[in-house]
């Protein structure tokens, strides 16, 4: 029971970690896009 509560605590941690690097690229597009 602790392995399945274990794989749905990190698959959306894995999900949200491996989406970072593109949600912050996307933030800093758009600060500039703004700044502009």
């Amino acid at each position: 029971m602790s392995l399945q509560t274990d794989a749905i605590l990190t698959k959306p941690i894995f999900l949200l970690t491996s989406s970072l690097p593109f949600v912050f690229r996307a933030g800093q597009a758009r600060t500039h896009f703004f700044s502009l």
